[in-house]
């Protein structure tokens, strides 16, 4: 471990991502990360002011080999499986990756408002395969109109004057029905 590196341990069950710098910290393991790379990580602070992670303050005395835990020899296994573990994982980066660009590109679209316009050319083919079919059948949900809104012995009756302008103008139009309002 240099000057300057930071030791982290993982303290929530599942394994805290750190996308930025391309580590993982898992749960209970002592993860040391360069400093240039610490230094420069947005989801490593965030980590540990959330208390996913420890970080671990480098201490005065060395780790004494005799007090250190016995762990079993297994370690050929445990590459074996560390191997195919990184390779799921840089495959579900890629992922993900890959359906990040699509919801970017969804939300670029609905920002710039072509998703709004009826009958934009290619949309409906360019992204069938990006919505799954849910068999969600739509049905026309009838209103409701309560029935004490209004009481069947109240009866309303409306009057309207008609009145034919006898020039063409849109003036004339105007301060005819001007008069109409003020009863002239």
């Amino acid at each position: 471990m240099m000057i300057g590196d930071v030791q982290v341990v993982g303290l929530v069950p599942e394994t805290v991502p750190l996308a930025d710098i391309g580590m993982d910290v898992a749960h209970g393991v002592v993860v040391t990360i360069p400093a240039d790379l610490a230094s420069n990580s947005k989801d490593l602070w965030r980590a540990i002011n959330q208390h996913r992670v420890f970080r671990l303050q480098a201490g005065p005395n060395p780790v004494n080999p005799r007090l250190a835990p016995h762990l079993p020899n297994d370690t050929q296994q445990l590459q074996d499986r560390l191997v195919v573990v990184e390779r799921e994982n840089a495959e579900l980066r890629a992922a993900l990756g890959f359906e990040r660009s699509k919801f970017d590109e969804i939300l670029g679209l609905l920002r710039a408002g072509v998703m709004a316009t009826p009958g934009a050319p290619g949309l409906a083919s360019k992204f069938a395969a990006a919505t799954p079919d849910l068999g969600v059948v739509e049905v026309a949900t009838p209103t409701f109109i309560p029935s004490t809104i209004k009481s069947d012995s109240s009866e309303s009756r409306v009057t309207v004057q008609e009145g034919a302008s006898e020039s063409g103008a849109v003036s004339d139009a105007r301060t005819a029905l001007r008069k109409m309002r003020r009863n002239e």
